[in-house]
């Protein structure tokens, strides 16, 4: 049995499971491995995940040119890579008198409402706290056409008192000239778009049934706001991470980019 981490109290939770339930959270992996080879890391991978569940992960390959890790994971037409965004749910083990719950452990579950591989489709992993205060996440994929058991780490990449900040935008609709148009109706090409920051890290995706363009913005050693240089960004701006970065941003603030709005929808400010 389990119990969603909405109906606990934090205050009444053991460490462990509090550590493992922030949000937001800035996730950076460290490796991944299959079965029981030894973990290796390939790609730069950064998950961002606000309090809401609302999440961002993008995920390029450190060699495009690369052969092992295709047929390995899914992959994206559009760039070098894999990135999905949507919502993620958290439980917790409850256990029973006669099977206690495991402790130090969650389970996950993430919605790919944007996917770069267009699969749209639901996965799950168990997620374990390790000693040193990184994380293990162990669940089982595709790989070659067969089922595989893997393991990817995790390290906190919210260090500071200041990574506790958040802001997440969502492209809600089209602008008109009656004003926005209705939730859902975002042309023909079904668009859809999210942007998270969360501390010195932002990220945004944007799709429809053409195209996908996804950015990464990390503050520099100089406190400035760079964007990746990996970033499928368009010369028009396609997505408002720069904008996110900016001043701080209330609950309903939007911006236009085009013909899109976008609109804050979650904000710790």
């Amino acid at each position: 049995a389990t119990t969603d981490q909405s109906t606990t109290t934090p205050a009444r939770m053991p460490v462990w499971a509090q550590k493992l339930l922030k949000r937001p959270l800035v996730e950076i992996r460290r490796g991944i491995s299959f079965g029981y080879d030894a973990p290796k890391e390939e790609s730069s991978v950064v998950a961002l995940t606000v309090p809401s569940g609302r999440y961002i992960d993008i995920r390029w390959q450190l060699n495009p040119t690369a052969t092992a890790i295709r047929g390995s994971v899914k992959q994206s037409s559009s760039f070098p890579g894999y990135a999905t965004a949507g919502m993620s749910y958290t439980r917790m083990p409850r256990g029973t008198e006669s099977c206690p719950a495991y402790e130090s452990t969650i389970h996950v579950q993430w919605e790919h409402s944007i996917d770069s591989s267009r699969a749209f489709d639901t996965d799950g992993a168990d997620v374990y706290l390790l000693s040193n205060g990184d994380t293990m996440e162990i669940g089982y994929m595709m790989l070659r056409g067969e089922w595989r058991m893997f393991k990817e780490y995790w390290l906190d990449g919210a260090t500071r008192e200041t990574d506790t900040a958040y802001v997440a935008m969502e492209l809600v609709g089209l602008a008109t000239d009656n004003g926005v148009s209705e939730e859902g109706e975002k042309g023909e090409k079904g668009e859809k778009g999210m942007v998270i920051r969360v501390g010195s890290y932002c990220q945004g995706i944007f799709q429809n049934t053409e195209e996908l363009w996804v950015e990464r913005w990390k503050v520099d050693e100089t406190g400035d706001w760079k964007m990746d240089s990996r970033s499928t960004r368009r010369e028009d701006a396609t997505l408002p991470c720069q904008w996110a970065t900016g001043e701080e941003r209330k609950l309903g603030d939007s911006t236009e980019l085009g013909n899109r709005v976008w609109r804050v929808v979650e904000t710790s400010y």
